[in-house]
């Protein structure tokens, strides 16, 4: 059960977590058997010589876990707020756990862009899950937890820091871009989201706000932009390579690893030198923590840095 207060950043809260995760999983056994199947995905990381067992438990757990929460969704005359709870958060652990997925995938890049489009829209379904019932599953949050969720994890505003300085310049890039209002919109809507995730509060590190945020983007993502990044619109993958230095900024996380990394690394190849100049920062970013072995003179860039606008061209 440890796996649940991973992303929490004291023990009183992630005890709030995971006894509140209890007992909705006591009267939802679809939830009980998602948070078994995202231990499972967990211990396939811990347990690398085992990972083959643990994966195929994982998905046979979150496959049964489906199963039983359709059913119950088909067999409810209406969505309470107490359902709802417990619809949400296991909507939550089954976002994570198809990231997880998705981010494992070390294969070809058709591959690894189908896997992500399919969890993006997975992910969509946790606003689903919330519907009129939000006020109350942030109160319970609140009682059970304490904390504001997800207020307290992701400011959306703040000073600037590196990051949210190249996203503005990319934001440039595409409105300068000439593109049709049915590729700008959708891909202005995303970076939009991705920006105002990109605030570093002062307790930046703590694994709460750098994980929280990786899930809270792909819950809100619009799904015109998913469309995009299926039709593999390079201006919809040079955003998800953005997204990607959040997950590498995550990757002493179980959830991420080196998956940040690899997606830059397989979106530059895919769109080829046309696109190099758009996906310069990112590359640096990879670069600079590969020289970061002592040899070279300067540090790796620090995404979360805070700077001011005559510091970033």
């Amino acid at each position: 059960m440890g796996v649940l207060g991973d992303s929490i950043y004291d023990s009183a809260t992630a005890d709030g977590y995971m006894g509140m995760t209890v007992r909705e999983a006591v009267q939802a056994p679809y939830l009980m058997d998602q948070v078994l199947a995202i231990s499972a995905a967990n211990m396939s990381v811990k347990r690398p010589h085992q990972a083959r067992f643990y994966r195929e438990e994982a998905t046979y757990l979150q496959t049964r876990g489906l199963v039983s929460f359709n059913a119950a969704q088909a067999s409810a005359s209406e969505v309470t707020d107490n359902s709802a709870l417990a619809g949400f958060v296991f909507a939550a652990l089954l976002s994570q756990q198809v990231l997880f997925d998705t981010f494992s995938t070390r294969t070809d890049f058709p591959t690894l862009l189908g896997r992500l489009v399919a969890a993006l829209r997975i992910c969509g379904g946790v606003r689903v899950m919330c519907g009129k019932s939000w006020p109350y599953i942030m109160t319970q949050y609140r009682q059970q937890v304490g904390i504001n969720f997800p207020h307290e994890f992701i400011p959306d505003s703040g000073p600037d820091t590196i990051f949210t300085m190249k996203l503005a310049h990319l934001q440039t890039l595409l409105e300068n871009a000439n593109l049709h209002p049915s590729i700008l919109g959708p891909c202005k809507a995303a970076l939009a989201s991705l920006h105002d995730l990109s605030y570093a509060p002062e307790r930046h590190k703590f694994s709460a706000f750098r994980t929280t945020r990786l899930l809270h983007w792909a819950v809100i993502v619009p799904s015109d932009f998913i469309n995009l990044l299926e039709e593999r619109r390079p201006e919809a993958l040079i955003i998800i390579a953005y997204y990607a230095l959040l997950i590498h900024d995550t990757r002493d996380y179980w959830l991420s690893g080196d998956a940040g990394a690899f997606i830059i690394r397989s979106i530059t190849k895919f769109l080829g030198k046309y696109w190099s100049e758009w996906l310069t920062w990112p590359n640096e970013v990879l670069d600079s923590l590969d020289c970061s072995d002592g040899t070279k003179s300067f540090s790796p860039i620090d995404i979360c840095m805070r700077c001011r606008v005559d510091e970033v061209s």
